[in-house]
């Protein structure tokens, strides 16, 4: 990981490189030292508890598909510079974390409306561009 790391320097945007000498150095090489592995050992079951381990300290999934990302583009290398045979990070062999699903915004549908709801409408315009109720179109009539 080190020397992926180092190839890396003056390549990217120094944010982008310090952001990744962060996971490497603080994350990734503590682990994988704590388990003595060179990097022709590492297996896909080691990643997934590396991943696991992360979870556990409390990182969120977008983190640990950072940590993946940063993973999987070293071993990468390692394959295409036939130190490895196969990229144990690869994604059959390693399920990553799901991201919980985003919000999914409520669109404002017309057919759907009600009379309330065109009603708060108007009284947001007028509240947004400081209109009487008889300037705003077809709302002079309506209750304040």
């Amino acid at each position: 990981m080190k020397k992926w790391l180092d190839g890396y320097d003056g390549n990217v945007e120094l944010n982008t490189y310090e952001g990744y000498q962060y996971v490497v150095e603080r994350y990734i090489i503590p682990y994988f030292l704590l388990l003595k592995l060179s990097l022709c050992d590492v297996k896909p079951y080691h990643i997934k508890d590396y991943y696991n381990y992360l979870k556990k300290a409390g990182l969120s999934e977008r983190t640990i598909r950072k940590h993946h990302a940063n993973i999987h583009k070293a071993l990468k290398d390692a394959v295409s510079e036939e130190t490895l045979s196969y990229n144990p990070a690869d994604a059959d062999k390693v399920s990553l974390p799901s991201l919980k699903k985003s919000f999914t915004p409520n669109f404002y549908k017309m057919e759907k409306s009600t009379s309330c709801s065109i009603l708060c409408a108007v009284r947001i315009l007028r509240l947004l561009y400081a209109l009487r109720s008889c300037s705003v179109s077809g709302a002079a009539n309506l209750p304040d």
